[in-house]
């Protein structure tokens, strides 16, 4: 039976800022050879994971960005298909004016995500996390959701999570969640967890997370690679 993989990037695919090793990105071809969906999930914008996929060379990625919120098919530029799934538009209003305003505050010692669909800011100098997460505290009246990385804040509008977004291209797609195998490492990967069929956990602090818990990501595709 024909599944879909989703599989998180930063931590997961690969180690955060680093490409795609060999030995994943053969596996990623021979789930795909298999006549298996494969997307990629993450907090990243899509136009940031076409530039990392393009090299693995799959003939039809999916790419989920922005932790569910932006739904591309392909690699192409412009995507022949393309959605936003946030309806949140007073949310993403308020991202705006917020920009604005650390933008002020801050000047260059910040650096704001292209987004379409959530706020992401990345203190260049450390120090600034605990205050950038107060000045981000009001999203939360908005009934955001606020992720702290080691290197940025993600700022999700309350309809935008990876398991809305999996529901979302899964129903685009014919499938049901049963149909779905998700592969991650974080927090933001648990709404994920929760849609999909099958879970899979790296390295996971909240095992009770996952139905499968492994330490890497070739352990997790050797075992995917194994059920098909």
């Amino acid at each position: 039976m024909k599944k879909l993989y989703v599989f998180d990037l930063d931590n997961t695919l690969c180690a955060l800022g680093a490409p795609i090793m060999e030995e994943t990105v053969q596996a990623l071809r021979a789930l795909e050879h298999g006549g298996n969906l494969i997307a990629v999930c993450s907090g990243k914008p899509t136009y940031y994971l076409c530039g990392l996929m393009r090299q693995v060379g799959l003939a039809a990625p999916i790419l989920v960005g922005e932790n569910g919120g932006v739904i591309q098919f392909g690699v192409d530029l412009p995507p022949q298909k393309f959605y936003i799934v946030t309806e949140k538009k007073e949310t993403l209003s308020f991202f705006r004016k917020t920009r604005e305003l650390l933008e002020e505050k801050y000047g260059d010692a910040v650096w704001f995500q292209p987004n379409e669909a959530m706020l992401t800011v990345f203190p260049k100098d450390l120090s600034l996390f605990e205050a950038l997460e107060k000045d981000l505290a009001p999203a939360r009246a908005l009934g955001c959701k606020i992720y702290r990385f080691c290197d940025c804040f993600d700022v999700v509008p309350d309809d935008v999570d990876k398991g809305r977004g999996l529901s979302f291209l899964a129903e685009h797609l014919g499938m049901s969640a049963h149909d779905v195998v998700a592969v991650g490492d974080g927090e933001n990967d648990y709404p994920m967890f929760a849609f999909a069929g099958t879970s899979v956990g790296i390295g996971l602090k909240d095992k009770k997370r996952a139905q499968i818990n492994v330490e890497t990501i070739d352990e997790a595709l050797a075992r995917l690679l194994e059920g098909m």
